[in-house]
């Protein structure tokens, strides 16, 4: 119990504490198994396939990745010697690592090998090879290569950049981003799923997030290693947040309340709105929080006024006339619905 103005109600609180540590727990262990140089590190031989992400090419077969250790820089660089065929399209960004927690910088030089044919070029090595990044490599160098080296590295966290790696203003946005697979592709679904089933419970501020990188998961890039690590330290640093309601009147002076609002095109590259709706019991001495939904609107809305007319009608139908049917119900009379 507490007290609002004088009066006394009834306060129930939603602790979700221990299971938000449970899910930094098991990111932490998901780190620790796919690390290299760990004690249960996956194994150059054991190494999965890497899906072809450009092109319109089918899944390239595993050719000649490995690892490479560098126990000075504290780093692991794994090497990846594909067949031209299997060419992804990667940032190729110059410029050193941005990582933290072994996080994989994008690849940051590719060789590529046999191509010269005509004469060769003043920037090929003697033998044949052209040390450049993909995108500023020339069509016939890519074309006539007969195949490539890349590198992704993998630096512990305190790894300071020898230059500034440019990323998107929102974390989020992976419409304009090429980057290589990222080393959390294979066990992204488990901590976003775990995550979830907490966030539906009682962190509704997780919602978003979670559901964003939840339509990433087979298509996992580096950038999304990037905000799901930024996602985790969120968590870490809200792991006592807890969701509050109260209840302090008579069942006579209970209505039903829904909160609809919308961002305007804030999805990319879709350029869709997202609606978020809350829904909660309200009195004078009442505030309980009963339901509440994130979700990308089917349509693209012209402007701010019909995004939120859109999520004012997803809240309506799916949260707020279900509640209504119910609690007339509960209560045993007609019950006031306001929606704002």
């Amino acid at each position: 119990t507490d007290t609002i103005d004088g009066k006394t109600v009834r306060t129930v609180q939603y602790d979700m504490c221990d299971f938000m540590q449970s899910c930094l727990k098991l990111y932490s262990d998901l780190i620790e198994e796919i690390k290299p140089g760990s004690s249960k590190a996956i194994q150059p031989a054991e190494l999965p396939t890497d899906t072809v992400s450009g092109g319109g090419n089918a899944p390239a077969p595993k050719y000649g990745d490995r690892w490479e250790h560098f126990p000075e820089q504290k780093a692991w660089k794994r090497v990846h010697d594909k067949p031209r065929n299997a060419l992804f399209t990667p940032t190729g960004t110059k410029g050193g690592p941005r990582c933290d927690s072994l996080l994989p910088t994008r690849i940051t030089r590719m060789i590529f090998h046999g191509w010269c044919a005509d004469g060769g070029d003043a920037s090929a090595t003697p033998d044949g090879q052209l040390e450049d990044t993909w995108t500023n490599a020339s069509t016939c160098h890519r074309n006539a290569a007969a195949k490539w080296t890349g590198e992704t590295w993998f630096f512990e966290k305190g790894c300071q950049d020898p230059q500034p790696v440019q990323t998107s203003d929102d974390p989020l946005d992976f419409s304009s981003r090429q980057d290589p697979k990222g080393i959390l592709a294979g066990v992204a679904s488990r901590i976003l799923m775990k995550i979830f089933y907490g966030a539906r419970f009682a962190r509704w501020d997780l919602l978003k997030v979670v559901t964003k990188l939840a339509t990433m998961v087979t298509k996992w890039t580096t950038a999304c290693d990037a905000a799901l690590l930024r996602l985790m330290r969120y968590i870490k640093a809200t792991v006592d947040w807890v969701l509050v309601g109260y209840v302090g009147d008579s069942v006579s002076d209970l209505s039903l309340q829904l909160y609809a609002d919308a961002d305007f095109a804030g999805d990319r590259p879709s350029y869709k709105s997202t609606s978020g709706t809350l829904l909660c019991l309200h009195g004078p001495l009442t505030y309980m929080p009963l339901a509440g939904r994130t979700k990308k609107q089917g349509c693209v809305s012209h402007s701010t006024p019909e995004a939120e007319i859109v999520s004012l009608d997803s809240g309506m139908r799916s949260l707020a006339l279900p509640a209504l049917d119910i609690w007339e119900k509960v209560l045993g009379r007609k019950v006031e619905l306001v929606a704002l």
